[in-house]
């Protein structure tokens, strides 16, 4: 079945898949493994040589027995030998609450896009090293531009205050909270402790039964906080919601992140550049608020009571 599908699919190719076939190739134990998964091993590796693919998988293992802790290589990667250079392979550690490990390929030297301007953490400012900073830099009695002002002011927030890495991040979820966060901590400690330790190490038992009883604790909070979340999603919709307001809801629900960048469609077409941005936003407001908005009429009286009252002052200056 899979040969026919390598046979009928474009090249390059790229294929993931728990395939639950043992082999040394991508990093699986042989020694106690059934007969059919060494066989199946043999088979794919086969079919990969024969369509010019290669293993991506450095031999690290993939999944861990939640009852035995015992680890084992059985999600494979292959890829076309043309771009098996293309890709950097690797494990990462947190399990998000499966038994297989989440596996990451990347393209090095890919750009990660990111639309998000990085912003201060107003939570962990240093507060009083920054009112020492702006006290010995910006003195009393002396005189700044407004770009040195500004240069002093934000010297000093850089200085003691952490700002976001501009960068898209995880996916958001409305039911994270301090509980899950706390939970899964201590199972990923639990996991790293447990990875550790050799399968006849007297500790693994211990270990096993911790990283159990974290897993658990883990899987409560995240389904206890997904509930509380729907029921107040629920609780929040009635007649008089606005459906903006709903619509915000579903898609909180759904991780999707509400984007701050102002996208504007300009002359040159649609930008979301800070300074193109900034610069059309104030050409509309200075065009708007000039005198040229008002009625050739208003501008005259307006204009005649400015001279009124010009001529006004200057008499009671002279009197």
């Amino acid at each position: 079945m899979l040969g026919k599908l390598l046979d009928e699919m474009p090249k390059p190719i790229l294929i993931l898949g728990d395939l639950n076939a043992h082999h040394a190739a991508w990093g699986s134990s042989t020694v106690n493994s059934a007969p059919e998964s060494k066989k199946r091993g043999e088979a794919i590796l086969d079919l990969a040589v024969y369509h010019d693919m290669v293993v991506l998988n450095n031999g690290t293992h993939t999944r861990i027995d939640p009852s035995t802790g015992l680890s084992q290589a059985l999600d494979v990667s292959l890829c076309s030998v043309s771009h098996a250079t293309s890709f950097t392979w690797k494990i990462l550690l947190d399990y998000s609450g499966s038994d297989h490990l989440p596996i990451l390929i990347d393209v090095p030297g890919n750009p990660k896009r990111s639309n998000l301007r990085p912003k201060w953490i107003l939570k962990k400012a240093n507060w009083e090293l920054y009112e020492n900073i702006t006290n010995a830099t910006l003195r009393s009695g002396c005189k700044y531009t407004v770009e040195e002002f500004t240069k002093k002011m934000i010297d000093a927030a850089e200085a003691s205050i952490p700002k976001t890495t501009g960068n898209t991040g995880r996916k958001s979820v409305a039911w994270w909270n301090e509980e899950v966060k706390s939970a899964i901590k201590i199972r990923r400690k639990r996991l790293r402790t447990l990875r550790r330790l050799k399968e006849n190490d007297p500790q693994k038992v211990t270990a096993l039964k911790e990283f159990q009883e974290a897993r658990s604790v883990c899987r409560r909070a995240i389904n206890e906080a997904k509930q509380k979340s729907w029921e107040n999603f629920v609780e929040s919709i009635n007649p008089a919601t606005p459906t903006s307001q709903v619509w915000n809801n579903i898609n909180r629900l759904q991780g999707k992140r509400q984007n701050s960048t102002i996208t504007l469609n300009l002359p040159s077409g649609h930008s979301n550049d800070g300074q193109l941005v900034a610069n059309a936003l104030a050409d509309e407001y200075q065009q708007k608020s000039s005198d040229a908005q008002y009625a050739e009429s208003f501008r005259k009286k307006h204009k005649t009571n400015t001279c009124s009252m010009y001529k006004t002052q200057r008499a009671n200056v002279h009197k």
